[in-house]
C-alpha cells in the first residue's frame, strides 16, 4: 500500500506540482526520507535554474553593452578625427549625425544648434536610414525636425535629456509624424559647452524601448563630446580669425613703419630745401670713394666745390624768398647734369659739392664750364643780377692725398682762388680759369 502511495506522490511531484496534494502520512520512514530528499533536490535545482537564468541574462546584457561600448568608442574616435581636420561646424555636425546612425544603429539622428543671435534652435545636420525621408536636404531636415521640435526646445531650456520609450504612448509626440518616419522610441540629449546649452541631439529608433540605461549614458557621453568638439572648432576659427586680423595689422604697421623709416632715412641724408644730399651724408660718401681709390689704384674721381658768387646781393635786393628760388634753380641744374653714380650735395648756405666718379681734372673742368653756363642763363625777377657760380676742383688719383680731408681742403683752396675773380673755375695746383663769353 505504501509503495503505491509513494509512487503516486512521486508521479504528481514530477509532473510539475510544487506541493503534492498527497500528504507525507502513510509513507514509511524510508519513503518519507526519500520524498523529502527528492523535494529538497528539486527545490535546489529550481533555485539554480533561476540563478542560471539571471546569470545568462546578465551575461547577454554585458555582451550587448560591450558591443555597444565598442561602437560608441569607435564613434568617439571618428568624431575626434573629424575635429582635427574639419573647421566647419555644420560639416562636422553632418558627419557626426552620420556616425550616430551608422555606429549606434539609430533610425535617424538630428542635430539642432542654437542660433547665437536669436537663441532659437535651427537644424544643423540630419542623417537617416531607409526611404521614409525626402531626398532634398533642406526638406529632409524640416521633415525630421517637426515631430520633435517641442521636445528639443524643452531639452535646450532645461539642460536635461528626455527619453520617450514609446512615442505612441506620449502626448508630446505626434503619432502620425513619428509613424511616417519610422520612429518608435526617442532620446533627446543636450549638447553642452561648459555650462551653456549650444544645441540638442535627437536620436530616433524604430523599436519601442530601444534606449536602455547603458545606451542613454553612452549617448549623453557622445553628446557632451560633440559639444566639446564644436567648442574647439569655434575656438580654433576665432583664434584663426584673430591671427589673420593680427597678421594683417602687423603687415600694415610694418609697411607703415618701413615708409616712415624710409622717410626718416631720406630726411636724415637730404637737405630740406633742395632735396640734395646734406653735408653729413656727402662727407660720408666722400670718405668711401677716397678709401676705394686708395684700395684700387686704377680708380680716380674729382671733387668739385661750388659757391654762388652773388647770393647775398640777391637776398639783400630781392629778399630771401628769391634767394631760395636761386638755390633751387642751382639744385635743378645740378640734378639735370649729374651722372649716374655721382654724388651731389648742399654743404651749407650757398655752397655745393659734387663727387664726379671716374673723372680726371680735365673731365671735371669741362663739366664745371657747362654747369656755369646752365646757371647763368636764368634771369630772376626781371633784374640784371643773374646768379653766377665759382667752382674749385681737386682730382684724386694715386697717392696725391693721404686722407679724404686733404682732398676737401685742396678743392676748398681751389674754390677760394676762383671766388677772388668770381664766375671762375679753379683746379687745385693750376691757374684759375674764368668762364669765357663765347661758351
Amino acid at each position: 500500500m505504501s509503495e503505491r502511495i509513494f509512487a503516486g506522490w512521486l508521479q504528481r511531484f514530477l509532473s510539475g506540482d510544487e506541493q503534492p496534494s498527497v500528504p507525507f502520512e502513510g509513507l514509511s520512514s524510508t519513503e518519507l526520507s526519500m520524498a523529502r530528499q527528492i523535494e529538497n533536490a528539486f527545490r535546489k535545482s529550481d533555485t539554480l535554474n533561476q540563478y542560471s537564468g539571471v546569470f545568462l541574462k546578465t551575461l547577454d546584457s554585458a555582451e550587448r553593452f560591450s558591443e555597444l561600448a565598442i561602437r560608441a568608442f569607435s564613434a568617439l574616435v571618428k568624431m575626434g578625427e573629424l575635429g582635427e581636420t574639419n573647421r566647419d561646424v555644420h560639416v562636422f555636425c553632418r558627419h557626426t549625425a552620420e556616425i550616430f546612425t551608422r555606429e549606434l544603429g539609430f533610425e535617424n539622428c538630428l542635430i539642432l544648434l542654437r542660433d547665437p543671435d536669436t537663441g532659437k534652435l535651427k537644424p544643423g545636420a540630419f542623417s537617416a536610414k531607409g526611404d521614409r525621408y525626402p531626398a532634398s536636404g533642406k526638406l529632409k531636415k524640416k521633415c525630421s525636425a517637426m515631430p520633435f521640435e517641442d521636445i528639443a526646445s524643452r531639452v535646450a531650456g532645461s539642460g536635461d535629456y528626455i527619453h520617450i520609450p514609446d512615442v505612441s504612448c506620449d502626448d508630446r509626440c505626434s503619432k502620425a509624424d513619428c509613424g511616417s518616419i519610422g520612429v518608435a522610441s526617442l532620446l533627446s540629449a543636450p549638447i553642452k559647452s561648459g555650462n551653456s546649452i549650444i544645441g540638442v541631439i535627437n536620436c530616433g529608433h524604430p523599436l519601442p524601448g530601444a534606449f536602455d540605461e547603458n545606451m542613454i549614458n553612452l549617448v549623453l557621453i557622445l553628446s557632451n563630446f560633440t559639444g566639446q568638439m564644436i567648442t574647439l572648432i569655434n575656438l580654433h576659427n576665432t583664434i584663426s580669425s584673430w591671427n589673420e586680423a593680427l597678421s594683417e595689422e602687423v603687415q600694415k604697421k610694418t609697411s607703415e613703419l618701413r615708409r616712415k623709416n624710409a622717410k626718416l632715412t631720406k630726411l636724415a641724408v637730404t637737405d630740406s630745401l633742395t632735396n640734395l644730399f646734406n653735408r653729413r651724408f656727402f662727407f660720408t660718401r666722400l670718405e668711401e670713394e677716397f678709401s676705394r681709390t686708395l684700395r684700387y689704384h686704377n680708380e680716380q674721381f674729382a671733387l668739385l666745390l661750388m659757391d654762388l658768387d652773388n647770393l647775398k646781393v640777391i637776398n639783400d635786393t630781392f629778399g630771401h624768398v628769391i634767394g631760395d628760388s636761386v638755390l633751387l634753380h642751382v639744385a635743378k641744374c645740378l640734378k639735370r647734369s649729374i651722372r649716374k653714380g655721382d654724388v651731389m650735395g648742399r654743404l651749407g648756405g650757398d655752397e655745393f659739392g659734387y663727387i664726379m666718379l671716374n673723372a680726371d681734372e680735365e673731365v671735371a673742368y669741362h663739366f664745371a664750364l657747362r654747369l656755369q653756363h646752365s646757371i647763368a642763363r636764368v634771369t630772376f625777377n626781371g633784374q640784371g643780377n643773374n646768379p653766377t657760380i665759382s667752382i674749385g676742383i681737386a682730382a684724386v688719383s694715386g697717392n696725391l692725398f693721404k686722407k679724404f680731408q686733404d682732398t676737401y681742403a685742396a678743392a676748398d683752396k681751389a674754390l677760394y682762388s676762383a671766388k677772388k675773380k668770381k664766375n671762375c673755375v679753379s683746379i687745385f695746383g693750376k691757374q684759375t680759369k674764368p668762364i669765357t663769353s663765347d661758351r
